[in-house]
């Protein structure tokens, strides 16, 4: 076997909007006052204090319609308004802020705003049907923005989730929570030491190849990563995908005489960016309680159990005599 050396050049690229999650928010209703709370604290309080003895009824194994549903009675006047807040660094550059989203899961249901400004969701919708991408690039400033959701009346549906925003930027950690600042994933490594702590997509690695092909077989194979599986393309063209030990891919078929791009791209979870984030996620089951543990106030990356994605070292193309 040889290894074929590389041009010692990779690309990186994330294939995808990098995500900020706000899980915390302030709430304020008729019977409550709110500050810096975790969103299911929140939502359970908002709930017991409508006549929801269960609590969230929706993190209930089973609903019924007349337990329920039928509770849905309240009138204009029960409503209450929420506030999330996020910082936007004084480095971030004006193309970074333009191109930002907020996502709201299930918008119909509420009124948004950006900073006091009333802001409507766009027709593309972000990893579910459910929610909706909301342009906010020319509502937002430098330093602490705040997005508002306003609800006329109390609901059954009316779930306090997180929020999410989305982008093509860097999270910098602070002391609590992150800041959005300018920049993208730019060498191997860890995603959440580059700034995308909560992405759950894909990261490509390409690298150019000069190979004689004549009849020899060639497969990539993988070093260090951390991914849950690894899609692996030649010129263009999917080649198959990487698992299981031991990390590697016959790619003879797509390989031609003379130049080659071959891409790894390392594909992370959607448990980055939707939890649970403040418990530790090493178990062999887990379930809705997972969610309720969380820090009183808005923690440090430090505080937060995130799995650690990323091509740590090159990919390397071999042949085989």
């Amino acid at each position: 076997m040889q290894t074929i050396t590389g041009s010692g050049i990779i690309n990186i690229h994330p294939e995808n909007e990098n995500v900020l999650v706000l899980d915390y928010l302030d709430l304020k209703s008729k019977k409550l006052n709110l500050t810096e709370s975790y969103f299911m604290k929140a939502m359970r309080q908002l709930f017991d204090s409508s006549g929801f003895k269960m609590g969230n009824p929706w993190q209930h194994k089973i609903q019924y319609k007349q337990d329920y549903l039928a509770l849905d009675t309240f009138k204009v006047g029960s409503g209450f308004e929420v506030k999330y807040h996020f910082t936007i660094s004084e480095n971030a550059d004006t193309e970074t802020i333009s191109k930002l989203s907020a996502v709201v899961e299930r918008p119909e249901i509420w009124d948004v705003f950006i900073n006091d400004q009333k802001v409507e969701k766009s027709d593309k919708w972000w990893i579910d049907r459910e929610f909706f991408k909301i342009p906010i690039g020319d509502k937002v400033h430098k330093g602490i923005n705040t997005l508002t959701l306003k609800a006329p009346k109390m609901s059954v549906h009316a779930e306090l989730m997180p929020v999410y925003i989305v982008g093509d930027f860097v999270l910098n950690p602070l002391k609590q929570g992150f800041e959005i600042s300018t920049g993208t994933i730019s060498k191997l490594g860890s995603w959440k030491s580059m700034g995308y702590p909560f992405y759950a997509q894909k990261v490509a690695y390409s690298e150019n190849f000069e190979v004689t092909k004549a009849d020899a077989q060639f497969k990539v194979k993988l070093n260090k990563w951390k991914g849950i599986i690894a899609e692996v393309f030649v010129n263009q063209k999917k080649a198959g995908i990487i698992a299981y030990p031991p990390y590697e891919l016959n790619i003879s078929q797509f390989i031609n005489d003379g130049k080659n791009e071959v891409s790894v791209k390392v594909v992370g979870s959607l448990k980055n960016t939707f939890g649970y984030f403040y418990k530790d996620n090493h178990r062999w089951i887990n379930g809705p309680g997972d969610w309720d543990t969380a820090p009183a106030k808005i923690p440090g990356i430090e505080q937060y159990f995130l799995m650690d994605y990323g091509l740590e070292e090159p990919f390397i193309l071999i042949k085989m005599n």
